[in-house]
């Protein structure tokens, strides 16, 4: 099964903090939080942690596989002598499980799944901008601070994009403080040709409207951005990175800058 993934650097960041990588079965995206000191680094720790977890039999997305990529994770940080909030980063993992795609996502970002005729999309928007990082759960003061600060409500977003029309729903859902709470998503390989997992970077591209008086920053509709990110020709080896390098190219042309870091990664059943 063909995996792939691809990270870029945004116009408003001076480093990149976001981080993709792919194995045999799974793609993982993690996005450091901006405001976290050393967050290119934690993105990149999570990571590595989270495929160590994986080939140590965790089950994807369980409170063990968390409790186990935050231990190691935090642990590298230590040994590098980089502060723990440097973990304030999403992890989003996306996995070929027998005959599910299975999608584990921490935090934010924006899960797609392709049918023959159609995508489903699921984003995730938290109060306050503030994702519920797995960071938290280093210990009881940081899980009580965010539920003071942020509260524990978030929104899920999910549209089904055909070529010709867009349908939306909304869910309030609520963060479950008392484990590692995660948005867990499965797909039948036998229906979906692909998913892919993306920072949230994919809804930060503007364009500069311009008229005689005035010109105006505007946010280009993130499905625009993501139709022509998943327009794959196929699934040969470098298959996202080629397809990430033609769009962005257009969106060049066509005026579409990316303001934030951006991370994707697929697995498919080709």
């Amino acid at each position: 099964m063909p995996t792939d993934s691809f990270f870029s650097q945004g116009s408003a960041h001076r480093i990149c903090q976001d981080y993709a990588t792919h194995g045999a079965n799974y793609a993982i995206v993690s996005d450091g939080c901006s405001s976290a000191l050393d967050s290119d680094f934690g993105a990149r720790l999570l990571t590595r942690s989270a495929i160590q977890t994986l080939a140590a039999d965790y089950e994807l997305g369980s409170e063990a596989f968390y409790n186990c990529v935050l231990r190691q994770a935090a642990n590298y940080a230590q040994a590098m002598g980089l502060h723990e909030d440097c973990l304030f980063a999403t992890l989003t993992i996306a996995q070929q499980i027998g005959k599910e795609f299975v999608v584990a996502m921490k935090g934010d970002g924006v899960i797609v799944a392709q049918y023959p005729n159609y995508f489903y999309v699921c984003s995730l928007e938290f109060e306050n901008c503030a994702p519920f990082f797995l960071r938290y759960h280093l210990n009881e003061e940081s899980l009580k601070n965010y539920e003071t600060h942020v509260g524990t409500k978030y929104n899920r977003h999910e549209y089904i994009v055909t070529p010709t029309l867009v349908t939306k729903a909304e869910t309030e859902c609520q963060v479950n403080l008392s484990n590692a709470s995660v948005e867990l998503h499965r797909f039948n390989t036998d229906e979906v040709q692909s998913v892919a997992i993306m920072s949230d970077g994919v809804s930060a591209f503007f364009r500069t409207d311009q008229s005689d008086t005035h010109k105006q920053s505007v946010k280009v509709d993130f499905i625009e951005v993501i139709r022509e990110l998943i327009a794959f020709k196929n699934f040969n080896e470098g298959f996202v990175e080629r397809r990430c390098q033609m769009a962005f190219r257009k969106f060049d042309k066509l005026g579409w800058k990316p303001f934030d870091d951006f991370s994707i990664g697929v697995v498919t059943n080709g």
